[in-house]
Parts: structure tokens; sequence; C-alpha cells
């Protein structure tokens, strides 16, 4: 067991973290995981939103000298929980197989949430089930969820009426991913991965940020902007610019024109909005761009949220959550406990701790 009070820039708060929300979460041996510790608050089995985000923080483990270990010995069951959200066509249910309190149903940005975070798992364990996982959901999501009119990834399978920039750019990440892995093919950019890049582009502001759907029947955009949707548009143009190297230039001038938005997130509180799952996709792709920009300005307000929150956790038993949500009614989804984790972890890897 780690000690009981070490500083967050320790690799001991990383285990102290990590053990107290697998303890908080996980259901038995095989079962799956709580959605929230709210006992009729949610349902009981986790979204495969939820479920996503552990997995990714699980992924992000791996990539520390001694984190690989600690996801080695739950690999089995965490294979094993991946497989109740299987839909039997290559995509996954937003609900276990186990759960009968709320239909289902095909969320292409989740799905492609799921595939990265097992590619994520596959890059630092190098396991073979994760990369196929990978490998089969980016497909069904082209697949199944593309819509060729205008090169955008649907929400959702039924009603397949909204392109969503949080569907299309995980997607387009995720392929992007998987092609560089593969390069040895001897192929060229699909071409579906560049009409994904236009889509997105198309639903840029003036401003540097997203936009976040379109509503293919009534035409209308929402204009809403989120700290995801500038994250993983920033993070393709950085594995862009890392392969397609005669267009470097280009990538690169597109991921600055996502930086140059972001200060409207936090510029007047020094803090990003109070949604640690979507800040924590940005939180990935500023740790991408720090290979070709300084972005510790950027990174600055996640350190300053891990530092407001350290005393709390210290001082309970709980799960490290951020402070931002400590009167929040949400405080106890999965997904957000486990943003927590990743960002801990993120900053360690990178690091700014």
């Amino acid at each position: 067991m780690a000690p009981a009070s070490p500083e967050w820039r320790d690799f001991d708060a990383v285990v102290c973290a990590w053990e107290r929300l697998w303890a908080e979460y996980k259901v038995g041996r095989w079962s799956g995981f709580k959605e929230s510790t709210e006992v009729g608050h949610h349902p009981f089995w986790a979204y495969n939103w939820s479920f996503g985000a552990l997995l990714s923080a699980c992924g992000k483990l791996t990539w520390l000298p001694d984190g690989r270990t600690l996801v080695e010995e739950v690999e089995g069951d965490l294979l094993a929980s991946v497989r109740t959200y299987e839909s039997g066509d290559g995509l996954m249910d937003s609900i276990p197989h186990q759960s009968d309190e709320f239909p289902g149903g095909i969320y292409f940005d989740d799905n492609a949430w799921i595939g990265l975070a097992a590619l994520d798992l596959y890059e630092g364990l190098r396991h073979k089930p994760w990369l196929e996982i990978a490998q089969g959901l980016y497909q069904g999501i082209v697949s199944r969820g593309l819509d060729v009119g205008s090169g955008g990834i649907l929400w959702r399978q039924i009603p397949p009426r909204t392109v969503h920039v949080c569907s299309t750019g995980p997607t387009l990440l995720l392929g992007l991913r998987l092609w560089r892995l593969a390069q040895g093919d001897g192929r060229g950019i699909d071409p579906k991965m560049l009409a994904m890049e236009q889509w997105v582009r198309s639903m840029q502001r003036a401003d540097g940020l997203f936009n976040d759907h379109v509503d293919l029947v009534s035409g209308r955009v929402d204009t809403r902007v989120f700290t995801y949707n500038a994250g993983t548009p920033l993070e393709a143009y950085m594995h862009l610019a890392a392969v397609d190297v005669l267009r470097a230039p280009l990538w690169k001038d597109r991921a600055m024109s996502v930086l140059r938005g972001l200060p409207l997130f936090f510029h007047e509180t020094g803090r990003y909005p109070c949604t640690p799952w979507f800040n924590v996709v940005l939180l990935r792709a500023l740790l991408q761009a720090a290979t070709a920009f300084d972005v510790s300005a950027f990174v600055q307000p996640f350190m300053l949220a891990i530092e407001e929150s350290w005393d709390a956790f210290l001082h309970t038993r709980e799960c490290l959550s951020l402070a931002c949500l400590r009167d929040e009614p949400i405080t106890r989804l999965l997904r957000d406990k486990a943003a927590a984790l990743e960002t801990l972890v993120l900053l360690h890897h990178y690091a700014y701790a």
C-alpha cells in the first residue's frame, strides 16, 4: 500500500490515487464498474463513456516507469469488462450486458474514446487484444457512423441526425494513430481521414475554438464550445505534422490556430471550466503539442487544479476529485474521478510535476 500522505509530485501519489479509484468503483471480480457511488443517483453499472475514461487513465498509467506493473495486475479485469459492452456488430453499447435499468444505444463518440484508450493500453503493454479492439472500433465507426455527405461522424446511430466534433475529432485521431502504427504498409493517409479533418476545420470559429455540432435535418449549428472539442483537433494536427512532412508547416499552423483560442476558456478565472473529463482530453493534446510549442501557460491551470484538490485528498479516504466539483451533485461519477487520476498521471509523465 502506498504511503498515506505523499506529495502530488511523488509517484506514490499516483499509486495512492489509483488504489482508491479501483477500490471505490470496482464491483467484485470480473463483474464491472459502478457509474456512481451514490446509490440510486445513476445506473449501477458504468456507462461505456465512464468505463472508457477509466481505460484511458489505465493506458496513460502504463507510460510511467512503474505504472505498467499496476495495470498488468488488473488487465484481466479490464479486458473482461470491455467484453460486457460489445454489441455483437463490432461496436460498444452504451451500457454493459448485465444492466437492465435503461436501454442502451450506439454512440460513436464513446466508441472512439474507448478505441483511443485501447490503443494507449496496446502501446503501453504491447498486448495484441488491445490493438484488435482499437482497430475493430475504428472500422466499425467509419463503416456505420460516417456521414458521407459531410465527411463527419454521426454522434449516435439512432437517430442519425447530428454530426459532432466530439465524434469526428476522436475518430480522426484514432484513425491517424492506427495509421502511424501501420505506416510500413506503404499506404498514404486514408481520404476518409482527410475528409474528417476538413469537416472539423469547417466547424472552427474565427477565435480558434470549435462549434459543437450540426443538425443534418435543420442545418442548425450548435455554437457552444467545449475543451475536448479543441483537444482532439489539436492532437490530430500534431500527428499530421509528424507524418506528413511536406505539409508539416500547414498542420502546425492549424495547431497554432487552436492554441490561440484556448485562453478564452480560462482568461477570467485562471481555471478551465468545471468539466474534468472534457479538460483532460485537452491536456492530452497539449502535451503532444509541447514537442513544438510552449504550452506551459495552458498546462498551468491543470497543475493548479491538482494542487487545489490534493489537501482534501490527503485528509479523506475518498478518490481524487478536482476541487471545482466539491459542491456539485455529480461529484461521484466514475468518468470525473478517472479524469482526475489521468490528469495527475499526465502531469507526471510529461515532467510537469
